[in-house]
């Protein structure tokens, strides 16, 4: 059976990664109940859709802007994972 890897666990990257992923995930949740739900006609229906997407599109590109930092920071440290993993599958080839 081969070592398992010793892989770094950033605690507050993974915090705010998941922070964004709740935010995402509870959106879409939030869109499907309130279709679900809705007493109006389609087109109506499609204009309130309109509007909430120009909304959600809006305060996403808020979001973005205001946790760039963090964004950025979650990105270099799953890219430094990623490279640790993939060098520990390459040393473990070269001992086969």
């Amino acid at each position: 059976m081969p070592d398992e890897l010793d892989l770094p666990e950033p605690k507050k990257k993974r915090k705010v990664g998941g922070l964004i992923a709740t935010l995402v995930i509870g959106g879409a949740i939030g869109s499907v109940i309130g279709l679900a739900f809705a007493p109006q006609r389609g087109s109506k229906t499609r204009k309130v859709l309109k509007e909430k997407a120009g909304t959600a599109i809006k305060e996403g590109k808020k979001f973005l802007k205001t946790h760039e930092r963090e964004i950025s920071q979650i990105k270099t440290g799953g890219l430094e994972i990623f490279n640790d993993l993939k060098e520990k599958m390459l040393e473990d080839k070269k001992k086969k």
